[in-house]
């Protein structure tokens, strides 16, 4: 209990910290205070995946007993296999607010390339290679969620119905994962 406390502070103290970089990232905006943030947010998210893989390692245990002698995982220990197997892909309510702008930038793409050819003009160039930079930027983030919301998809379906040899790979999988805690 006193670990989880001093844990708890630790955190208030990074995600404090993590704020203000924020704040002074925002305000600057210089590449210094971008790449400051950058890694430290590398830095933090490291910390918080290592705490919840050691947090969640009882947990991570039972399901994969489970698993191997063919219990019921209840709606809980999905959940926790998910995050295990998945990763945080189902965190995706920020990528499906930007969604409907990436969506938007992509269209103003398909206008502009549209103005070049309807104009024929030389001018209008500038334009269209302003907005095929934005899309190259944006499509990498796009393509990320894309995938994440096709893994989620493939998880969901292959947990429902595991077979026993899949039970016992994935009770395996987990328990290396709770032996190296770097994956």
């Amino acid at each position: 209990m006193m670990q989880a406390t001093a844990e708890k502070v630790g955190f208030a103290a990074g995600a404090e910290h993590i704020r203000e970089l924020v704040q002074r990232a925002t305000k600057l905006r210089t590449a210094d205070a971008f790449e400051t943030l950058e890694n430290q947010l590398r830095t933090f998210d490291k910390i918080l995946r290592e705490s919840l893989q050691d947090w969640s390692a009882d947990d991570v245990e039972r399901i994969a007993e489970k698993l191997e002698t063919g219990g019921t995982l209840n709606s809980d220990e999905i959940q926790i296999l998910r995050e295990v197997v998945v990763g945080n892909a189902d965190q995706t309510d920020a990528a499906n607010r930007n969604i409907e702008t990436w969506m938007a930038v992509l269209t103003d793409l398909s206008e502009s390339i549209g103005e070049l050819t309807d104009q024929a003009r030389l001018d209008a160039a500038p334009k269209v290679r302003s907005a095929v930079q934005n899309a190259l930027r944006l499509l990498p983030q796009m393509r990320r969620y894309a995938g994440e919301q096709d893994r989620l998809e493939r998880f969901d379906n292959a947990v429902s119905d595991l077979s026993p040899t899949a039970r016992r790979v994935l009770a395996e999988s987990l328990r290396v994962r709770l032996e190296q805690p770097d994956h």
